[in-house]
């Protein structure tokens, strides 16, 4: 199954790379132009307002938060509005597997974010990796930290659950390490 934007992101498209998944299916991507400096500089000094744990890592907007973790930050994965078939596609032909709980997050297992309650694909607005998961106190709650890239407004460290409104909240986990089940 082909994923292709017509026009945009697909095989014919120079401002696409060749991008596919494990298995072998085309994944459509783009490559966005660099935002102006100070357009960047504005878009931290709003999204810290709002997520005060956020840490800006870089400020690129080559890449959205697909291309950040599926592909190695050289591309937009997500040129679809609706990101959650490609993801969908990815995970499974990838070889990931669902985590059942935010305990048993590990570094570099992916985090999937949606609007609101529904369990259908068109919800999904947002990935990003875990890369701490941490106690805050013996027997306590747990800190999880993650990594993504936010829009075209750079890529931050940040609480799992503190992201702009606008790209959801954590729904679901996968990983790609072994998992004794």
């Amino acid at each position: 199954m082909a994923i292709e934007i017509v026009g945009m992101g697909g095989a014919r498209d120079r401002r696409s790379i060749p991008l596919a998944t494990m298995l072998g299916t085309p994944i459509g991507n783009v490559r966005r132009d660099q935002r102006d400096p100070r357009s960047m500089r504005a878009a931290v000094k709003m999204l810290r307002k709002q997520c005060p744990t956020a840490v800006p890592r870089s400020m690129r907007s080559t890449y959205d938060c697909l291309g950040m973790i599926f592909a190695s930050r050289r591309t937009c994965v997500g040129v679809e509005k609706n990101i959650g078939p490609v993801l969908r596609l990815i995970l499974q032909e990838d070889g990931y597997l669902p985590v059942p709980s935010q305990d048993a997050l590990s570094v570099g297992d992916v985090v999937v974010y949606k609007f609101g309650d529904s369990c259908d694909d068109s919800s999904i607005s947002h990935v990003s990796m875990v890369v701490q998961n941490e106690p805050l106190f013996e027997g306590g709650s747990r800190q999880i930290m993650a990594l993504s890239q936010w829009g075209a407004d750079g890529e931050y460290y940040h609480r799992m659950d503190d992201v702009p409104l606008l790209l959801g909240k954590p729904a679901e986990f996968w990983t790609h390490r072994w998992m004794d089940q």
